[in-house]
């Protein structure tokens, strides 16, 4: 019985997952600055990456939309390599900013940052907006 409860929740839980329904708007997203991050970073990011533990010549994360003002990833690279990734919107010193998450094991250590965007600087524009 214990068995068909947990395949039971196990697929309810896959089936919550797969929903491919639109994801609602944020009320207000053109004054947050930097807003359309949230949806220029959704898809695949491949490439190498250098970190303490050495050069990765082979790195992926799969950004991917959780809420209208929520973007997720995680890199998946073994027990001791699960790096996760979120781009979001909170509340910063009384005002709605967009907020970087990057933590996770890297080799023996885990780490977490958190970044609060200040000041965004288009490539391709003689111009930036703080």
């Amino acid at each position: 019985m214990k068995i068909l409860f947990n395949l039971l929740l196990l697929v309810s839980c896959f089936l919550y997952a797969c929903d491919d329904s639109e994801i609602p708007e944020t009320p207000g997203a053109q004054e947050i600055l930097g807003f359309d991050l949230l949806t220029d970073i959704t898809g695949h990011w491949v490439g190498s990456n250098q970190t303490a533990f050495g050069l990765f010549d082979w790195f992926a994360f799969d950004f991917r939309p959780i809420s209208g003002s929520h973007s997720h990833s995680i890199y998946e690279g073994a027990t001791n390599q699960n790096i996760i990734n979120s781009v979001f919107v909170a509340d910063v010193d009384g005002e709605q900013r967009i907020v970087a998450r990057n933590g996770g094991w890297l080799g023996s250590q885990y780490r977490r940052c958190t970044l609060s965007l200040t000041l965004l600087l288009r490539i391709g524009m003689n111009h930036s907006t703080d």
